[in-house]
């Protein structure tokens, strides 16, 4: 008893109190926000995350265990029929293939074009260039179903040349766009892959001035000695572009790549109102329930049913390609995000 008396009333003995004190306050503090962070990310990722459970559990169970109140998660039998009756019934492969070589020419597109735009803004002083990057802040602000009926009548007939009437002169004939494409002011995009391609190549395709944006950041980080050695080495600007900048800019090229191949992948408007002529994936995803309800006819007794299963079978099919493309370069995108705005 004395010795506790005595390290009670101890001044030294004080301070060590008072260091443990602190000591434990920053123990709970740091235990209290590990603690709710941790519940926080669990909450954030359930929710995130049961659309796609829900979606994965019953795409593979059979129709009449929909029926079934006892079944919530997990199914009593598993099945793959489902999958084999939506790509019967869609024709789901050469939809697959169709979108999957639009997507990718597109993405692909849109990675070089974006990327010449961005460079040219950040690296050079252009008198309009503050005009030209208000016009890319704009396209980004402005809905694409705001412009959506001007640019299906733009797509319509797209003329490069002004037109020119030579027909009952000494250069009789027609003109050189009518003999190629049958129209007489210019050429028809519309419903043709080139509504997809041209405005692609031109940097300003699906949400376009979001990645001449991020090019733009980044070039606008990256060292002026780069260029200045690759001129004393005798590059011209091109050669200075495309051996020396465009190599350092895989971050954001990476960036661009998975957006523009998701965006481009899961649009639904762009392919309805551009190129309807061949039903996209996006677009055949629009109206499954449609089509499996036609394919089944009114007999079924068990129709809503295996529609249900049907359409969650198709969303999980559609959704794939884009998962496993960001599956294999998640470690890379996630790094490349981080670099993206923030070079030097």
């Amino acid at each position: 008893m004395r010795k506790l008396r005595d390290w009670i009333t101890d001044p030294l003995a004080k301070e060590d109190r008072r260091q443990l004190k602190l000591r434990a306050k920053r123990f709970g503090g740091k235990w209290t926000v590990s603690l709710f962070r941790f519940a926080f990310l669990v909450c954030m990722g359930y929710v995130i995350l049961y659309p796609i459970i829900i979606l994965i559990t019953r795409s593979f169970r059979p129709s009449e265990d929909m029926l079934n109140p006892s079944i919530v998660w997990l199914p009593l039998r598993y099945t793959t029929e489902n999958f084999k009756t939506v790509m019967q019934k869609m024709n789901f492969m050469p939809s697959l293939i169709k979108t999957l070589t639009i997507v990718t020419i597109s993405t692909i597109f849109t990675i070089f074009s974006c990327a010449v735009t961005g460079y040219g803004l950040a690296r050079y002083r252009l008198r309009l260039g503050k005009i030209y990057m208000l016009l890319v802040i704009l396209s980004i602000i402005v809905p694409f179903i705001v412009i959506l009926l001007p640019y299906m009548e733009s797509m319509k007939n797209v003329s490069f040349l002004p037109y020119l009437d030579f027909r009952g002169t000494m250069f009789g004939g027609p003109l050189i766009t009518e003999m190629y494409t049958g129209e007489q002011y210019g050429m028809r995009l519309y419903d043709t892959v080139w509504s997809f391609y041209l405005p692609a190549a031109l940097g300003v395709g699906l949400r376009g001035g979001l990645f001449v944006l991020v090019y733009y950041q980044f070039f606008r980080g990256m060292p002026k000695e780069l260029e200045n050695a690759a001129r004393i080495d005798g590059c011209g600007e091109v050669t200075t572009f495309v051996r020396v900048m465009l190599p350092n800019a895989g971050a954001p090229m990476l960036v661009t790549a998975i957006l523009s191949f998701v965006w481009y992948w899961t649009d639904y408007l762009y392919g309805q109102y551009l190129f309807n002529s061949e039903v996209l994936l996006s677009n055949k995803l629009a109206i499954v329930g449609q089509t499996i309800n036609t394919s089944l006819g009114m007999g079924n007794l068990n129709k809503s049913e295996e529609t249900s299963v049907l359409s969650f079978s198709a969303c999980l099919l559609f959704i794939l390609p884009p998962l496993n493309l960001y599956l294999i370069a998640q470690l890379f995108f996630m790094h490349s995000v981080k670099r993206s705005g923030i070079v030097g």
